[in-house]
């Protein structure tokens, strides 16, 4: 069986970390890297069909966005994919001299944006974390030639000769309060999956783990981070019926 066929028959994790085993190799196979891609895609479809019902459940429940408030803010908490994400992925990762992981290529080409910070009335953990990944290509790849060429982020998630993804702000800068550097992953990096840098509460998680357990919160984890305090009171609603992925 292909890892998709598995994948379609429920074996989501061990594809995944198969997929992850063969590390950068797994572009050296047309066939592989086909079959990957593949996963990579319904993956992301399942997610975003996830977040649909996610934004929808939340809104019901008077969720507040931050994004519909913001004026320096133009996107909604659900943005679509950028049409022309294919080509303007393929321009940045020669200027950075590699490919992207195949999950956040995926994201963005099958999920676009999404921002699930705010506040839910009856619910107010102080740093509440919520589902933020961020995927403007605009301006993208001189940025992280910059960071390749003067090494930014000192840290052993992020090597010599790759830049740091920025992705999400960390769960302080959620909360208006000074704090670390963004969330996110080094590229390039020609691997299926990449590991979830500068994250704290998910500090060995690849991307696609990151989202799994997310979204199992509702998209709000950070409640996790502080002694004594529960999950969103509407926490099942919101998770009832989500597609395994």
């Amino acid at each position: 069986m292909t890892w998709l066929e598995r994948y379609i028959a429920g074996e989501h994790e061990a594809v995944w970390a198969e997929m992850v085993l063969r590390g950068p190799q797994i572009v050296d196979d047309a066939g592989s890297l086909r079959d990957a891609e593949a996963v990579a895609k319904e993956t992301m479809l399942r997610i975003r069909h996830n977040l649909e019902l996610l934004e929808g459940r939340l809104r019901q429940h008077g969720f507040r966005f931050a994004a519909d408030d913001d004026r320096d803010w133009p996107h909604p908490a659900l943005n679509r994919p950028n049409p022309d994400a294919p080509s303007l992925l393929g321009e940045i990762e020669a200027a950075v001299g590699g490919r992207f992981p195949l999950s956040i290529r995926a994201f963005i080409e099958h999920v676009g944006w999404v921002d699930f910070n705010g506040d839910l009335p009856g619910w107010s953990p102080r740093l509440s974390d919520g589902l933020q990944i961020h995927t403007d290509l605009t301006g993208l790849a001189d940025l992280l030639v910059d960071m390749i060429e003067h090494g930014y982020y000192d840290d052993p998630g992020v090597g010599a000769t790759q830049a740091h993804l920025e992705l999400s702000a960390d769960h302080l800068h959620k909360a208006n309060i000074s704090g670390g550097p963004p969330y996110g992953l080094a590229v390039p990096d020609a691997s299926a999956d990449g590991r979830w840098l500068f994250d704290d509460l998910h500090p060995d998680h690849t991307f696609v783990e990151y989202l799994r357990v997310t979204i199992r919160d509702g998209g709000l984890p950070g409640w996790r981070r502080t002694a004594g305090e529960g999950p969103p009171p509407i926490l099942e609603h919101l998770v009832d019926g989500l597609i395994r992925f």
